[in-house]
């Protein structure tokens, strides 16, 4: 009957829901802590084992089990366990097996072959540990938990030098027992004039437990290792049984394990749960990975710290400076640092940002203040320019109302300084000038075509100024004209001198005209005069030689017809004097022309120096009367071809007929008659050398220097 009541309690305790197949590809892992859940030791072991596996096994299926081995009656033993796993249908194939604590490892040690072949053991939080408890077993190990007392009590007397006993409290419970026996085994060792005294909690009932630790008082101190079991083998929690500990203890509390901190003990060398757990589960994850666990030996570094309660060692008046070196002291107010780094971070970039702001905006204005001086130095400079300036400088907004206007522009516009000021700058323009005036300041805007032109400025005494004004728009950065910048010139006499050499110009071209019209009406007088005394000659060659003169004298007397009603006095259009002076001649020699055809081509845009026309004409009339006599005798038909063109700098005359040609014996340079010599005489005088060529006929050729 007892057996089933233990095998039921324990059934109780390990569900048969957790027995359930494991998922396939999954790791197995089974963590059996020796205590329950709520626990604050094996709660912080589970949180440190959870920290490695929940990061790095995050597929794994964990299974836990508490064997609550500080509350369960002490009839209950570690077989009853192993009874209740027997009796159980527990098929999943664990990968790992997790223990914490002594009474974990100890059922592992004795069952773990006959429920749990071959799987890798790791454990932590073993006290006591020699390397004999694992004698002939495989596939275990771990970290231990290597409890430093010899530091805690040695702490006590350094910290406070007054205390003269040590209360070492525990009780009867497999870890309790553990912590007794480790503690009594170094008191030997501990120098100093200070008294150990037990008290076990397992020896009174909780409250007459309760009773003694209040007579603790004065210069004592108490070493808290377990406190769950009174004499009645009544169990209690840690939590409860701190508190009414903490409530009647009149001396400061030292402990050996961090579970216990914040409860209202001093503190001491504790080790930490945590650490126990992270460090087994990075053991387990080596393993799992593929490391031989027996490669692996037992961690003997436990990891411990110094760890103290802020509260009570104010309440007990321990100065923080006699603690060691690296103490960790919990409930500790933040500092205002501490407590509100974040705001302070804040303030202090917002406050950096502002700094930031301030210097930029600092050299921003320091910058302004230097470009404010340089554009008032540069204003200056300009305005003094504009002063001294001999030209007249304005600038007006875009209705032409005057802004600005310079001393010269003062005087040149006949006005007192500023009267311009604000007034339209088109009420200043001379009435025959506006309308041109204000089109091409239109188009200025409008177009932003530059503005140049000649006009007339009409000041307060009616007197009028030529000037010469321009003008350009100002731009601003979205590209719309926002003012008018100009400058005018005062042309005046300037203008007066045009006016006057106009004038003069004028008379001069009609004197011109006039003579031209007198010389060509003497020369045609001439004419009149040898054509009657043609009537009187018989000798057939004297009256030859009077139609060559007659001829020439036409070529002049054309010259100056030609002058006489152009407009330019300087040149003379060739295409139309030499059609003019060829229809001459043929003309005279009318009696043989019909049969000759002629042929001319001369650029109509080509011109000549009045002063070379006179030659050339000679030269052409002398070329063409010397065809039309001797080029084609007896009536023969033919053709006579002029051509004028410019040739790079140069006018080519190129005269030629298709004739019986002149003679061979007849020398160019060694010619006695005279029509040849003229000619020759005649293209040296335009800076030109004549050429004969008597191919086909008879060509000329004269390239001169071209004269405009």
């Amino acid at each position: 009957m007892k057996n089933r009541i233990i095998i039921l309690i324990l059934i109780m305790i390990f569900p048969a829901g957790n027995g359930l197949q494991g998922e396939p590809g999954k790791k197995n892992i089974l963590i059996l802590n020796s205590y329950h859940q709520g626990y604050p030791w094996s709660d912080r072991i589970m949180k440190g084992m959870e920290s490695v596996l929940a990061t790095e096994l995050k597929d794994a299926e964990i299974y836990y089990k508490h064997m609550d081995m500080k509350r369960i009656p002490g009839i209950v033993q570690l077989s009853g366990l192993y009874t209740v796993y027997r009796h159980m249908d527990y098929s999943i194939k664990f990968d790992l097996v997790l223990a914490s604590d002594n009474d974990a490892i100890d059922f592992l040690v004795k069952y773990r072959e006959s429920l749990f072949r071959n799987t890798p053991v790791v454990f932590c939080g073993l006290n006591d540990y020699h390397p004999a408890i694992f004698r002939g077993v495989k596939y275990i190990t771990g970290v231990i938990e290597n409890i430093d007392y010899k530091s805690t009590l040695e702490l006590i007397k350094t910290i406070d030098p007054s205390v003269e006993e040590v209360a070492i409290i525990s009780d009867n419970t497999t870890t309790g027992i553990a912590h007794y026996e480790a503690v009594m085994h170094i008191i030997k060792d501990i120098t100093g004039k200070i008294k150990f005294r037990s008290l076990s909690m397992s020896d009174y009932t909780f409250d007459n437990f309760l009773i003694e630790v209040g007579k603790l008082q004065g210069k004592k101190a108490i070493l808290l290792l377990s406190h769950f079991k009174d004499a009645l083998g009544k169990t209690y929690s840690q939590k409860e049984s701190i508190d009414l500990i903490v409530k009647n203890a009149a001396v400061p509390i030292y402990v050996v394990t961090d579970s216990r901190m914040g409860e209202g003990v001093l503190g001491g060398k504790v080790v930490s749960g945590f650490h126990q757990g992270k460090t087994a589960a990075e053991i387990g994850l080596r393993i799992l990975r593929g490391e031989n666990i027996n490669s692996i030996p037992v961690s003997m570094d436990s990891p411990n710290t110094y760890m103290f309660d802020y509260n009570q060692l104010k309440r007990w008046g321990i100065d923080e400076s006699r603690l060691p070196a690296g103490s960790i002291i919990i409930n500790k107010p933040d500092s205002f640092y501490a407590k509100y780094s974040h705001i302070v971070w804040q303030a202090l970039i917002i406050f950096t940002i502002l700094i930031l702001i301030i210097i930029l905006l600092f050299i921003g204005i320091v910058k302004k203040r230097f470009l404010e001086k340089e554009l008032r130095e540069s204003s200056r400079r300009y305005f003094t320019l504009a002063e001294i300036s001999p030209v007249g400088i304005f600038y007006t907004d875009i209705n032409g109302i005057c802004l600005y206007e310079n001393r010269r522009h003062v005087e040149i516009a006949g006005e007192t300084a500023g009267k311009n000021l604000g007034e339209s700058w088109a009420e200043f323009l001379h009435p025959e000038e506006k309308e041109r005036i204000l089109a091409g300041l239109g188009r200025l805007f409008e177009q932003n075509i530059p503005f140049k032109s000649e006009f007339r400025f009409i000041n307060s005494g009616g007197s009028s100024t030529w000037v010469m004004g321009q003008a350009l728009p100002e731009i601003d950065e979205m590209g719309w004209v926002n003012r008018f910048m100009g400058v005018i010139t005062d042309i005046t006499e300037r203008k007066k001198s045009e006016i006057k050499l106009r004038d003069t110009l004028e008379i001069k071209d009609s004197l011109l005209k006039e003579i031209h019209h007198r010389v060509k009406n003497n020369l045609n007088i001439i004419l009149s005069l040898i054509n009657l005394q043609t009537y009187d000659i018989q000798d057939r060659k004297a009256l030859d030689i009077l139609k060559v003169l007659t001829e020439k004298i036409r070529s002049i007397a054309l010259v100056h017809e030609k002058i006489y009603k152009s407009d330019d006095f300087s040149t003379i259009n060739l295409n139309e004097y030499i059609h003019d002076l060829s229809s001459l001649v043929l003309t005279s020699f009318s009696d043989g022309a019909s049969i000759i055809r002629l042929s001319i081509d001369v650029n109509n845009d080509l011109r000549y120096d009045i002063n070379s026309l006179v030659p050339l004409g000679l030269i052409i009339t002398e070329m063409l009367t010397n065809s039309l006599k001797y080029a084609f005798p007896g009536g023969r038909e033919g053709e006579i071809r002029i051509s004028m063109q410019e040739e790079r700098g140069f006018i080519l005359l190129n005269f030629s007929d298709n004739g019986v040609g002149i003679p061979g014996e007849i020398s160019l340079y060694e010619a006695d008659t005279l029509g040849l010599k003229l000619l020759s005489t005649l293209a040296q005088q335009l800076g030109g050398i004549l050429e004969l060529h008597r191919e086909k006929g008879t060509s000329y050729i004269i390239r001169m220097i071209k004269k405009v």
